[in-house]
């Protein structure tokens, strides 16, 4: 498998994640989950979080276009930072409750995964046409 489909498989799959993780994020924040579940969806919301980030910079690092800086650059860019401020500031928290802090309230590390999932989102091609076209041919 070459580079560029390699890179397609992962942006894909990042984005099927994020899509996932903004679902539960949902799912969190709606109803009261059991302790557990909680802490299940908090680990799932930083792995969402860190792929998202290794993805971001891997665009820049092993890419053949000329680096140019682009709004789509300067918001890449800040939202790195954000997200390592974030993660940061996330577990010196941690750390300093002894791990015993409760994990619904953590609502930096959701609106990351919404941002992980703007971002994803903005950096996909949809082809609306394409896409009514191959839903039509399979309803009719």
């Amino acid at each position: 498998m070459n580079a560029a489909a390699r890179y397609r498989l992962l942006n894909n799959v990042t984005i099927l994640i994020s899509v996932i993780a903004v679902a539960i994020v949902l799912l969190d924040s709606g109803f009261t989950l059991p302790i557990w579940l909680q802490q299940v969806f908090h680990i799932f919301y930083l792995v969402v979080i860190l792929l998202s980030f290794v993805v971001t910079v891997g665009r820049y690092l092993y890419t053949n276009k000329p680096r140019t800086l682009n709004k789509v650059a300067i918001f890449d860019a800040f939202t790195s930072i954000a997200i390592v401020i974030l993660l940061t500031a996330h577990f010196t928290d941690l750390v300093r409750s002894g791990l015993d802090a409760a994990v619904d309230g953590f609502v930096a590390i959701k609106i990351a995964v919404f941002v992980t999932f703007i971002r994803e989102l903005s950096d996909h091609n949809f082809n609306l046409n394409r896409t009514f076209c191959i839903l039509h041919s399979f309803l009719f």
